[in-house]
């Protein structure tokens, strides 16, 4: 898991030299967690494409999830997170072909 931690007092600052109020600090706060969410959800999708040998990232499209959790308190700004799937895949969705063997049903590229 990727964690990132922001210093209150960086923020306030950032914030006076702006002249941002709270508000208008959590609300920029927010739209760069969630475009930095939709980034790697992105470039995850497209690693996992290639890692896991998919013909498409569609089936990953379900499996990739971004949420946020709002803080606690007047001060807070909260989280956002991604969230993995891990059920089984269809063999039809990974690259190649299945065949018949005599140890049963394998895949053949």
């Amino acid at each position: 898991m990727i964690s990132m931690t922001l210093d209150a007092r960086e923020l306030d600052l950032v914030g006076r030299k702006f002249a941002l109020s709270i508000k208008q600090l959590r609300a920029a706060y927010w739209k760069a967690a969630t475009r930095t969410i939709t980034t790697m959800r992105a470039r995850a999708r497209k690693d996992l494409r290639v890692e896991l040998g998919l013909r498409s990232a569609k089936p990953l499209k379900k499996r990739l999830r971004r949420g946020r959790n709002r803080a606690r308190g007047q001060n807070g700004f909260g989280e956002s997170y991604l969230w993995i799937g891990t059920n089984d895949m269809k063999a039809g969705d990974l690259k190649g072909r299945v065949v018949a063997g005599a140890a049963g049903a394998g895949g053949a590229a």
